[in-house]
C-alpha cells in the first residue's frame, strides 16, 4: 500500500531562502502479535536502543518479550 510513494516534508524555512530538494528513506514496520523488539531490529539490521529511543519504547522491559511491543501500532525503523 505504502511502497514506493514518496513523501515530502519541509523541516525549516526561511523568508527569501531557496529550498533545495533533499532525499531520504524511512521504513516503518507494523510489527505482529508475536514481534518483539529484538525480533524487529534484527529483521531490519537495526540496533536496539536507537529503535527504543527513536520510537519511545520502555527500556525498563527486555527487547525479547512479547511486552516490549505491547501497544505498538509500528515503528519507524
Amino acid at each position: 500500500m505504502w511502497k514506493n510513494n514518496k513523501c515530502t516534508a519541509l523541516q525549516s524555512y526561511r523568508l527569501g531562502e531557496s529550498l533545495a530538494q533533499g532525499s531520504g528513506e524511512i521504513t516503518v514496520c507494523y510489527p505482529n502479535r508475536k514481534d518483539t523488539l529484538w525480533s524487529v531490529a534484527k529483521r531490519y539490521n537495526a540496533p536496539i536502543l536507537a529503535l527504543s529511543e527513536n520510537n519511545k519504547l520502555s527500556q525498563n522491559i527486555k527487547p525479547d518479550s512479547i511486552q516490549s511491543l505491547e501497544n505498538t501500532e509500528y515503528l519507524v525503523i
